[in-house]
């Protein structure tokens, strides 16, 4: 070497390691920039009207008590990030994560938040019957 600053394209690329809570911040540090302050924390029920009532009126596209009844519709397969009140409470960053979770990709979200977690054959088969509605609803994907 030659005393000349190494370039950026000559370094060694960067390790990089993503750590849960600086994902929990980032997230909320976006939802103060774009205008939106979210709650901290969601029961089931919240949870469910910010997923699915949201967009399909009080009735929901799924019924909350068919998520309720069925932990793998639940965020992460219906485990808590934590205990309020003797209720099942989940992370803002937990809640929006499971909101882009779809029919087709809801056993790959299950794999990675709740491997133990499986998708009743029976609630393959509904979700196979019943529309596909996540493409129809306004800013979902």
């Amino acid at each position: 070497m030659n005393g000349d600053p190494i370039e950026p394209q000559d370094a060694a690329p960067a390790l990089m390691i993503r750590l849960p809570q600086l994902d929990i911040i980032e997230a909320r540090l976006m939802a103060v920039l774009e205008g939106r302050h979210g709650q901290a924390w969601y029961t089931l029920e919240q949870a469910w009207r910010r997923k699915f009532a949201s967009s399909a009126g009080d009735s929901g596209a799924i019924s909350f008590g068919s998520v309720k009844n069925e932990q793998a519709l639940q965020p992460k397969g219906g485990l808590p990030d934590a205990w309020m009140s003797n209720k099942k409470v989940w992370s803002e960053v937990t809640v929006e994560e499971w909101c882009l979770v779809d029919d087709a990709s809801l056993e790959s979200y299950l794999r990675k938040t709740n491997p133990i977690r499986k998708v009743p054959q029976r609630i393959k088969d509904a979700l196979q019957r019943r529309p596909a509605i996540a493409s129809s609803e306004p800013g979902r994907e």
